[in-house]
């Protein structure tokens, strides 16, 4: 059964066919079913049948198949020359045998293959297989329809492929018309490699397809496709087993040009078409058999239109010759020798081959000339360059050269195409020997970039910008690794401590020469970050060209409990970040220890009596924090001598006992003490106590209120605050609402020293304050300490 493998169906900008027979390079058919389907016709093996008799045939007898259009034969690899020969039936007639033999370009090791052999398309085949001496074994013929018509390409995707086309070079000499591999309908899927490139294309090979040359303008695409499909076809499965279309362009009998292998016409990609000399040559195939049939003049200029837009862009003139040498292979020239072609030559001065058919071979000279006319001024007006170095670094591509144009001694701008993108540098940098070399053209001609890259495979083609009458050259692609090597270290320790966690280790980036950056992790947690560059004797030792500057401590703080501590060291640049190590440490934060000996009050205060320490720092003094309920009272240091804890506490020493009195409101209270933890951590509680404060009201009396004169009065009496102990006590004086004057109730009363033993007898107070005429009731009032009640010790009335 027929496997069927879906194309690409890319659109296309399509323009009005011409009512002639014969289109133009740029007229292509209306869409249509570019799908390709395959059939593998398994025709056996064969013996010599005497020992005379050394002939060995496979023959497959009339097969009808579906209708195909290309076809390929192939047979396991063997040292006995093998011929093959096949017909087709097209249109209800047979086609007359033709031979064929092992096919262009390179091939595998444990089969051999024709070409891919372009027929009428056709729905019955019958092929033969044959050896002079010895057998033929595992004949596999590929019978492949690859559709019709040519694939679509949408508005955005034609003016994106413009962009690039227009991206790539500018020329004084035009692009021809090329059909891209959108266009033919390339299934991309079936290319399993990214193209080799070349610094040093040379010449250009002429070939033809030995095949058809009856095939309508609307099936030629469907041919390319059936070729692609051949030459990438598994070889286990009758097919070439390359990775992509062997030839760099291909030419249809209606001069219509077909970009081949992909990115033929804007990079130096390297195809499978000429034998010992691919490196250095770009391979055009003419698609028919031109062993007796004359190539169009619409061939040869199709011919010649390819390869003259390639031998502008690369600086290669036509009508001169170039010498390369064999890389052997199916090169008729052993490997290593030395040839000289033209510039333009025909697969046959490579190869032992007819190609490309007596026909078209009898006038490459034509080819010659035309590309000349066509090209060679282009190319005499177009910049000298040469692509010097190419290095990278871990993040990065470096490319350094010279470029100038013969028509102007002004600076050139080197674009750097990366994976397809521009990044242009200006060639100005000093180049003495250029100006040497080349009297007149000046000195300011060297060029240097740096393209920050991505770790991976990336394509560099740089193109020197054309000023005047010449072309934008190419000098070459390049395929290049970054490689952004992992730093290496490791992590020798992690200790903790009651707040902190403290690493150890050393770790060093072989792409930078300085000091790396070591990331800390608890858990999934960034705690930190140290520089790896403390002095590591033993890491000089083991890497030389490193230096010793790779060692990292440090401590971080961390909340207590247990940590998975990972330490990573950061590449640079950006990349994979490796793991030094791990480990698991349990951060204790003891908890302070005390207690709360007592809780007593006065009339203004509460006296707190305890101790406290902590385990994880026994000798420093321990914060404790007073509360009254929620209410935060006040702070006492717990540093006062306590023997009974030094005895207690071996090496605590003595000083974590406390004792205060802290300012407090009148009331009951629930108080509670409690031990701060350092660092941060539990508080512990060391005991709460129940008290009332009691602020008693101050006592006393009014003796005598008497005017002394019209304007005053002459107050006396006593007041005593039993609350505030034996200290005198503020007296106010008001005549109604009004306030007099204030007096310290401290002069001496033995009678009230007699009478509050403990409070002594300087509790009196006699003075006089202002009181206007007429008569007034005077009150006096002991105001009591700290806040609370301020009680009348008397009132009196006095006369005007």
């Amino acid at each position: 059964m027929a496997a069927l493998v879906g194309a690409l169906a890319l659109p296309l900008t399509t323009t009005t066919a011409h009512a002639s027979a014969s289109p133009s390079a740029t007229d292509v058919a209306a869409p249509s079913d570019t799908d390709t389907t395959f059939r593998e016709l398994e025709l056996g093996d064969a013996k010599p049948e005497g020992a005379r008799d050394r002939t060995a045939v496979v023959d497959s007898g009339v097969r009808t198949v579906d209708e195909f259009t290309v076809l390929g034969i192939s047979w396991a690899a063997t040292e006995t020359d093998v011929t093959a020969r096949y017909r087709t039936r097209a249109d209800g007639r047979w086609t007359p045998w033709r031979e064929t033999g092992a096919g262009e370009g390179e091939q595998g090791e444990t089969r051999t293959n024709s070409d891919a052999l372009v027929v009428p398309p056709s729905t019955a085949v019958e092929v033969e297989v044959r050896t002079a001496a010895g057998p033929v074994n595992d004949v596999k013929v590929v019978l492949i329809d690859g559709g019709e018509g040519f694939a679509q390409e949408s508005a955005a995707a034609a003016a994106s492929r413009s962009a690039a086309q227009s991206a790539v070079a500018a020329s004084s000499m035009p692009r021809p018309a090329i059909i891209s591999r959108a266009q033919w309908g390339a299934d991309e899927s079936m290319r399993t490699c990214s193209p080799d490139y070349t610094t040093t294309t040379s010449a250009a090979a002429v070939h033809h397809t030995v095949s058809s040359n009856t095939y309508s303008a609307e099936a030629a695409a469907g041919v390319v496709r059936g070729i692609y499909a051949y030459h990438t076809r598994a070889e286990s499965s009758g097919g070439r087993g390359w990775c992509d279309i062997g030839y760099n362009a291909l030419v249809d009998r209606f001069g219509r040009v077909y970009e081949g292998r992909a990115g033929s016409f804007d990079q130096s990609v390297v195809g499978v078409h000429t034998g010992g000399f691919n490196s250095r040559t770009f391979g055009v195939s003419v698609i028919g058999d031109h062993s007796t049939t004359v190539p169009s003049a619409q061939v040869l200029e199709g011919v010649s239109q390819a390869i003259a837009w390639k031998f502008a862009t690369e600086r290669i003139l036509a009508n001169t010759t170039v010498t390369m040498v064999s890389g052997g292979g199916a090169s008729k020239y052993p490997e290593g020798t030395p040839v000289t072609f033209h510039t333009i030559y025909a697969h046959r001065d490579a190869a032992q081959t007819a190609c490309p058919g007596e026909q078209l071979y009898a006038r490459i000279q034509q080819v010659r000339d035309r590309v000349a006319a066509l090209a060679n001024d282009v190319v005499h007006a177009s910049p000298l360059a040469i692509w010097e170095s190419t290095s990278t670094t871990a993040g990065s591509v470096r490319v350094a050269g010279w470029a100038f144009d013969p028509e102007s001694t002004q600076s050139l701008v080197v674009d750097v195409v990366v994976d397809g993108v521009s990044h242009p540098v200006l060639a100005g940098d000093d180049r003495p020997d250029v100006a040497a070399a080349y009297p007149g053209a000046g000195a300011a001609h060297g060029f240097r970039a740096e393209v920050p890259l991505a770790p991976g495979e990336h394509t560099v083609c740089p193109w020197v910008r054309n000023v005047g009458n010449g072309a934008d050259q190419l000098l070459g692609c390049r395929r290049v690794t970054v490689t952004n090597t992992a730093p290496v270290g490791f992590l020798d320790r992690v200790t903790a401590t009651r707040s902190t966690i403290q690493v150890a280790g050393w770790a060093l980036d072989a792409d930078v020469a300085g000091p790396v950056q070591v990331h800390v992790y608890a858990g999934p947690t960034f705690i930190g970050a140290l520089t790896a560059d403390r002095d590591r004797p033993d890491i000089a030792a083991a890497f030389p060209q490193a230096g010793g500057a790779h060692g990292f401590t440090g401590e971080i703080p961390v909340a207590a409990g247990r940590h998975r501590v990972c330490v990573y060291a950061i590449n640079a640049p950006a990349g994979v970040n490796p793991s030094l190590g791990c480990a698991q440490v349990d951060v204790v934060n003891a908890t302070p220890v005390g207690f709360l000996d007592a809780v007593g009050s006065d009339g203004s205060s509460v006296r707190v009596e305890g101790w406290a320490l902590d385990t994880d720092d026994a000798t420093a003094p321990v914060q404790v924090h007073v509360y009254a309920g929620s209410t935060f009272v006040g702070a006492v240091t717990a540093d006062q001598a306590r023997q009974d804890i030094a005895a207690a506490y071996p090496g605590a020493g003595a000083a974590h006992g406390f004792a205060a009195n802290l300012p407090i409101a009148a009331g009951r209270h629930r108080i509670c003490v409690y031990a701060i933890n350092a660092p941060a951590g539990v508080n512990p509680g060391l005991g709460c106590r129940q008290v009332d404060v009691v602020n008693p009201e101050p006592v006393g009396f009014v003796d005598e209120v008497v005017r002394t004169s019209p304007q005053s009065v002459r107050v006396s009496g006593w007041a005593v605050d039993t609350g505030a102990g034996a200290g005198p006590v503020q007296v106010h004086v008001y005549a109604g609402a009004s306030f007099l004057g204030a007096v310290s109730a401290d002069q001496a009363r033995p009678d009230v020293g007699a009478a509050y033993r403990w409070a002594g007898e300087r509790h009196g107070f006699s003075f006089e304050v202002p009181l206007a005429a007429g008569p007034a009731r005077v009150c006096v009032y002991a105001i009591n300490v700290p806040a609370g009640v301020n009680p009348s010790v008397g009132c009196r009335d006095v006369a005007s």
